[in-house]
């Protein structure tokens, strides 16, 4: 399902594309608002579609398609006249240019961080990492934001010399994935309180129980618990009990419990009633500074 809503903007853009190139404009009102549409539907793509599936380089082939667009309306554009324009067309157009508007100023809020963001290291040493899912709002977010627990929760991957996660579209192999087998380091200080270790790594395109991930659970000083998942088995090297400092080395990405490609997944929850459990108030979290969401890209050279 992820896969499918992550090229939503890119089937939004490729459909507005062919509609504005099919149309002849021939008043220079049609005109302007095709040229508009193109530039809407351009901004929105550029920042909504997440081009870690396919690769991040991918989306300079925008300026290039939507300048071609551009270029061949005004070719076919002739017979100017400021009268007798269509006013079903246009208003239509008018409604596709705002909804446009719209997503584009939500894309970019989701790209604000929350006041009451905490501070954490970033939990990989070497490598550029990008976002699939993160941020504040169920355009960027939309998985996590449906859960009570998970609203702020991010999903790391990362990037090869290609741009892409992968070795391919969707390998069936993990060691195609960039990041799996990655090491994963404490983006904190604090206590161990949970961890598993021994479940399989999922061969994908499989995906297991929620509960049947590898997984650490760290209890900050101030009673809020970060839950890191998706570990590859049995190399997480902590124990229930350690006390961690932050970019300790923790374990490896895997590829286990509900997901469908490795990936590593993290959440801050806030403890309520003194329970230590990932049921707490969700928190947004900072890396190094920085508020990530979909798209985000960050290179560490620890």
């Amino acid at each position: 399902m992820l896969y499918l809503y992550s090229s939503l903007p890119l089937v939004t853009y490729i459909i507005t594309l062919i509609w504005v190139i099919k149309s002849t404009p021939r008043k220079q009102m049609d005109l302007i608002i095709n040229i508009f549409l193109v530039l809407a539907a351009s901004v929105y793509t550029w920042f909504s579609t997440v081009w870690i599936f396919i690769s991040l380089y991918a989306k300079y082939c925008l300026i290039l398609f939507s300048l071609f667009s551009l270029f061949y309306m005004l070719r076919k554009t002739k017979n100017y006249s400021l009268h007798n324009n269509n006013s079903k067309k246009f208003g239509f157009k008018i409604i596709v240019i705002l909804i446009f508007f719209i997503l584009i100023f939500m894309t970019f809020m989701s790209k604000k961080p929350p006041s009451n963001s905490i501070e954490l290291s970033f939990p990989f040493h070497r490598g550029t990492y990008t976002v699939f899912q993160g941020g504040s709002n169920r355009l960027s977010n939309p998985l996590h934001r449906y859960s009570n627990t998970q609203s702020f929760a991010v999903d790391f991957v990362k990037v090869n010399k290609f741009g892409n996660r992968a070795n391919g579209l969707y390998p069936l192999k993990l060691s195609s994935y960039s990041i799996f087998d990655d090491s994963v380091f404490a983006p904190c200080a604090g206590e161990i309180i949970e961890v598993a270790r021994e479940f399989p790594d999922n061969k994908p395109p499989k995906v297991s129980q929620a509960s049947l991930d590898n997984r650490v659970v760290i209890k900050r000083n101030d009673n809020i618990i970060i839950y890191m998942a998706h570990f590859k088995q049995s190399t997480i090297f902590v124990r229930v009990g350690d006390n961690v400092k932050a970019g300790q080395y923790i374990g490896c990405v895997g590829n286990s419990g509900m997901t469908c490609e490795p990936h590593l997944h993290i959440q801050a929850n806030l403890i309520v009633n003194c329970n230590n459990s990932i049921k707490g108030k969700p928190l947004p979290m900072l890396f190094n500074g920085i508020f990530f969401s979909t798209n985000t890209i960050f290179t560490s050279r620890y």
